[in-house]
């Protein structure tokens, strides 16, 4: 069963731990973790076979990890060299717009290295 967020999951996920007579259970995810079960079963397969011998299976953020590790990356951009200092944003926001953005590139398929002229021209 596939729900748009965890905490919608919640009932189900009660009801059948009640079923007590099931062996496994079914399967109640959100889309990132059907992506996230899809990949640790079959992207190290794919990884070897298309890409490189040495590759191994993606490792997956929550979106919060995720603004963890670009403010770790992109914090000391905004705060030293003044990097989006014309965005009034919250910092948070801004690290979901750049995952967001990112997410967008590696979707469509052009380089991260245009996004910026991208949102300019648009």
């Amino acid at each position: 069963m596939l729900a748009p967020q965890r905490s919608l999951l919640q009932p189900y996920r009660l009801r059948w731990s009640a079923l007590t007579s099931l062996q496994q259970p079914p399967w109640l995810l959100t889309l990132g973790g059907l992506h996230a079960k899809w990949s640790t079963c079959f992207g190290r397969h794919f990884a070897r076979r298309r890409f490189c011998s040495t590759c191994r299976a993606a490792d997956f953020l929550t979106l919060e990890t995720a603004q963890y590790y670009m403010a770790r990356v992109v914090g000391p951009l905004i705060q030293e060299a003044g990097y989006f200092e014309g965005v009034r944003l919250p910092q948070p926001r801004i690290y979901s717009q750049i995952l967001d953005n990112l997410n967008k590139a590696a979707l469509v398929g052009f380089p991260h290295t245009e996004i910026g002229e991208r949102l300019k021209s648009a």
